[in-house]
């Protein structure tokens, strides 16, 4: 897609899918991808890489599986320490991890294996509940837990829709 995603407006403006696959590092777009699902049942999963570790998950299934909002998967500014505030986005404006194929294309890959499999109905999806990362310097696996969490702003109120199964 060759536009960006600003607000929840935007988001609504995009047709209809079976899953969304969210692969960007704009501030807080995870944040409002997941409002924008959790709001309207649509399943997503995000994917991306922290320095040289390829990362996907959690599969997000409203109503089935833990959100995006529903643990800290990620660290997040601190609301009303204007102060800090300033600091992170000063250091976040002069700094980007380096993207080489060398860590996008195992995360791309092992995401797109949850995919199919989520989406074909088959094996065991990896990134249900959790958030996974591979360790490209020493092929090793990691996972933050993401379970449900019944007190989530986002998503704690709903139930378990029948047509979203995993």
């Amino acid at each position: 897609m060759q536009r960006r995603i600003i607000n929840r407006a935007d988001l609504d403006t995009l047709t209809k899918a079976d899953l969304i696959v969210l692969s960007a590092d704009s501030p807080g777009i995870t944040e409002l991808v997941n409002a924008h699902c959790v709001t309207t049942g649509q399943v997503w999963l995000n994917v991306c890489y922290v320095n040289d570790i390829a990362v996907w998950g959690p599969l997000v299934i409203p109503g089935v599986t833990g959100c995006w909002a529903c643990q800290r998967l990620t660290a997040r500014d601190s609301p009303g320490n204007t102060e800090l505030d300033i600091l992170i986005s000063r250091i976040n404006s002069r700094y980007q991890s380096p993207s080489h194929g060398s860590t996008n294309m195992p995360a791309a890959a092992l995401a797109s294996l949850d995919v199919l499999k989520y989406l074909g109905g088959f094996g065991s999806v990896q990134s249900l509940n959790r958030k996974v990362g591979l360790w490209t310097h020493e092929l090793r696996l990691d996972e933050q837990s993401s379970p449900r969490n019944p007190e989530c702003p986002a998503s704690g109120s709903m139930r378990a829709s029948s047509k979203s199964s995993v």
